[in-house]
């Protein structure tokens, strides 16, 4: 648990670090996609401890069947990666790629939460980048 959280802070930061360098830098490319990067290795951490819970409540001896992974989340981790993915879509969106980086994510996500993340996206202007 503690490896996993661990790992978690480290994207933060190589995320946070190179945004700042995107800033700094003038070859934007890169630096955008070291970022898309580091957000999609967060996005997978948080849904790799998502299956490490329920993997867990089932070992307790819950069954699968009563058993729903977002009982052993906490309500702010389910909120930060929502939020996570919202960012995502908002800055790669015009990316060819960003509905094939972000399927496994939004796969675990009700349809409330996925109407959510997409309506939360400015998509005029996207067909002009």
């Amino acid at each position: 648990e503690d490896e996993v959280w661990n790992a978690l802070l480290l994207f933060r930061h190589l995320q946070e670090k190179s945004e700042q360098e995107g800033q700094e830098a003038s070859a934007a490319v890169s630096a955008a996609a070291t970022s898309r990067v580091a957000r999609l290795a967060q996005l997978e951490l948080r849904r790799r401890t998502f299956a490490a819970s329920e993997a867990a409540a089932e070992e307790a001896g819950k069954s699968r069947e009563a058993f729903d992974w977002r009982g052993a989340a906490l309500d702010s981790d389910l909120v930060d990666f929502v939020t996570a993915v919202k960012e995502y879509l908002a800055r790669f969106a015009h990316k060819p790629n960003c509905f094939f980086d972000l399927k496994p994510f939004l796969a675990l996500l009700s349809e409330a939460e996925v109407a959510s993340v997409v309506g939360a996206v400015d998509v005029s202007g996207l067909s002009d980048q």
